[in-house]
């Protein structure tokens, strides 16, 4: 005989309507608990984001700009007024990440981590450091980048403008692979040749998957530097500028006929 059967007639109901409600009860708290520690977390995250936005990356944004403008300039020595130095913003933004490491992702971490043992880890090419700052820059916009997906900081004219960043510097670092750190400026130095319609996250998913490509080949063949070159003028260059383009960065004096790259000065 179970406990509720030994219960009498008259008490039985009552006992069973007064269980109920104390499950319901319990359920009831459980689901309210559950909820309440969700919304605990979303608020702390919420809140996490927004210090790393106003401590991290709101008073350095700027110059993340400025430091590619300046370091890509087309007419740097007539257009850059005197006193402004491209070193002079890297140098800031640095020591601002280093500052508040506290804030940084781990992926940001990881990155700043690389640029300090860069300084005293020999390269044979001689442009490890820079392009461990450049990956740095992008890991830093990437941030930010994912940040505005969480809270929503940007409008649409500003989260353009981060996109078109991201793109830029992750082009460069690819442009130092290829072609030197002085190739690559005098490919960046022709940006204006770009459409920047085509500035999109599509576009840098398949930047990332050519650089990814192109990592995982090397050693197993021989890289043409022209085949990037190629890669970005059918991408990102107008059909009736492309072979201004080419010819404007210099790619013929940047590698040989063979496919080589016959300047090279870090």
């Amino acid at each position: 005989m179970g406990f509720l059967d030994s219960l009498p007639d008259s008490v039985r109901p009552a006992f069973i309507t007064s269980f109920a409600t104390l499950v319901g009860a319990f359920i009831g708290a459980c689901v309210a608990q559950y909820f309440s520690h969700r919304l605990t977390i979303r608020r702390e995250a919420i809140k996490n984001y927004r210090d790393t936005y106003f401590q991290l990356i709101a008073p350095i944004i700027i110059d993340v700009y400025a430091y590619f403008d300046m370091s890509t300039m087309f007419r740097k020595a007539h257009d850059l007024n005197e006193g402004f130095s491209e070193k002079e913003y890297k140098n800031k933004f640095l020591k601002h990440i280093s500052e508040n490491l506290k804030f940084a992702s781990p992926g940001l971490r990881q990155a700043y981590t690389k640029v300090f043992r860069a300084k005293y880890t020999f390269d044979g090419e001689g442009s490890l450091e820079y392009r461990s700052e450049l990956i740095l820059f992008y890991t830093f916009l990437e941030d930010f980048y994912s940040i505005n997906k969480k809270i929503k900081i940007l409008d649409k004219r500003d989260k353009i403008e981060l996109e078109m960043h991201m793109i830029y510097f992750s082009i460069w670092h690819m442009l130092v692979k290829v072609l030197g750190v002085d190739g690559a400026i005098r490919v960046l130095e022709h940006k204006f040749m770009f459409d920047r319609i085509k500035f999109t996250i599509k576009f840098l998913r398949s930047l990332k998957k050519y650089e990814k490509d192109y990592e995982a080949s090397r050693g197993k063949r021989t890289h043409n530097p022209r085949e990037f070159i190629e890669f970005l003028s059918d991408r990102l260059v107008p059909d009736d500028n492309k072979d201004s383009f080419v010819e404007c960065t210099g790619i013929e004096n940047i590698i040989g006929k063979d496919g080589t790259r016959t300047i090279y000065r870090d």
